[in-house]
């Protein structure tokens, strides 16, 4: 579970921007990937990062702002909430009513799109008040660039119960108990939402087993909810990861099934009435990258990934 940046290797554009004396705003929904942005930003250099979810927390020494509710006026949100990510946008806006910052990095919350398909009260209330919140940002000037990390799936059958493969469950089945491990790299301390379960894991083979990468690929290709099974250098080459830190096996599922490791490790319960919605495979990779202004000159012919979102906002 990645909650810090201990394990980052680079620096980042936020970082680098700070060191050449660009304010820079960095508020996020979960304290999480604050821990992993906040990377090389000090109140020093007038770098302002915190997390909704620990505003209350806040020091200058460390995030470059204190008090951060009663500045805003408003209480820190719960974690499962849509005002998590309202509060973000929320801060936003005020940091640039200040001119307190020259780039804002503005990262959300998808709890609202793991509980609420498109077109619900529920989501359509959300989206228009993002809208809002957008629109506030251009009025005061920002050129704003917005893009999204995955797209969100439902993921259930057609009685409402989760389409699920335990693939752990099943590779002990059919090799053996502990020949390997599997990691469902969608858990982190918000999993009420989707019961750490997406379609994307790594399986991880105990070295002391002799059943060979390939007999695994086999068996994992043989489940109706897969969709793609590699062996690591295959997933490297293709998602550009690194290889030293990627699983022997990596499993991906259809659009609308998830993969889990063993039922005792994933709680449904918190689901509730709701059908499962949740990303992690090939289908959830389309998403929007929108900027608020025309670009200046011809886009180019390219592949766009969300992470042009710096380049959108920042070079056209």
């Amino acid at each position: 579970m990645i909650v810090d940046d201990a394990l980052l290797r680079g620096s980042t554009i936020l970082e680098q921007m700070s060191i050449r004396g660009v304010r820079v705003a960095a508020i996020t929904a979960k304290d999480k990937l604050r821990a992993i942005i906040n990377h090389g930003l000090h109140s020093s250099r007038g770098a302002i990062s915190f997390s909704a979810q620990h505003a209350d927390k806040c020091t200058l020494e460390v995030n470059g702002i204190s008090g951060v509710k009663e500045w805003l006026g408003r209480p820190v949100p719960t974690q499962y909430s849509a005002d998590l990510s309202l509060f973000v946008l929320n801060a936003g806006i005020k940091l640039l009513k200040e001119d307190r910052a020259d780039l804002l990095y503005l990262t959300l919350s998808d709890y609202v799109q793991h509980k609420h398909a498109p077109g619900s009260e529920e989501a359509d209330s959300f989206m228009a008040a993002i809208d809002k919140c957008v629109g506030q940002l251009v009025e005061l000037g920002a050129t704003v660039a917005i893009t999204g990390d995955h797209g969100m799936s439902d993921k259930s059958k057609e009685d409402g119960t989760p389409n699920v493969l335990f693939l752990e469950e099943e590779l002990n089945r059919k090799f053996g108990k502990g020949v390997s491990r599997v990691i469902c790299p969608i858990t982190d301390p918000f999993v009420r939402h989707h019961g750490a379960l997406g379609s994307f894991v790594r399986v991880y083979l105990n070295e002391t087993n002799t059943t060979s990468t390939a007999e695994v690929l086999e068996v994992c290709r043989s489940f109706p909810q897969v969709e793609m099974a590699m062996d690591r250098k295959a997933a490297a080459e293709r998602f550009e990861t690194p290889l030293d830190r990627e699983g022997d096996v990596v499993v991906i599922a259809h659009q609308n099934a998830v993969l889990g490791s063993r039922k005792e490790e994933h709680d449904l319960a918190s689901l509730g009435d709701h059908r499962l919605r949740s990303h992690g495979g090939l289908s959830e990779q389309q998403i929007p990258l929108l900027r608020s202004r025309p670009v200046d000159g011809q886009v180019p012919a390219r592949e766009w990934r969300n992470y042009d979102a710096f380049d959108l906002a920042l070079n056209w």
